[in-house]
């Protein structure tokens, strides 16, 4: 159970970063040629990017609710 977990966990974290990072890059040099500053750019919008996945991520598949009920039985 708590193995289960644990690689759910880090499986959502490296799924997000891997996204995240992609986003951001690919964001940056093709939607946003025109501004000079395209790697704080594509940091920035990872960064939003990683928060928000990461967040959803892992409050609705890793730390279900559902499944916390079905342990305390």
């Amino acid at each position: 159970m708590v193995s289960s977990s644990i690689i759910k966990f880090f499986g959502v974290t490296f799924i997000c970063y891997f996204v995240s990072y992609w986003l951001g890059i690919y964001l940056s040099e093709e939607l946003l040629k025109f501004l000079h500053y395209k790697d704080g750019v594509s940091v920035l919008i990872g960064s939003g990017f990683y928060t928000i996945t990461n967040y959803l991520g892992q409050k609705f598949y890793v730390f279900n609710s559902e499944q916390k009920r079905s342990y305390t039985i």
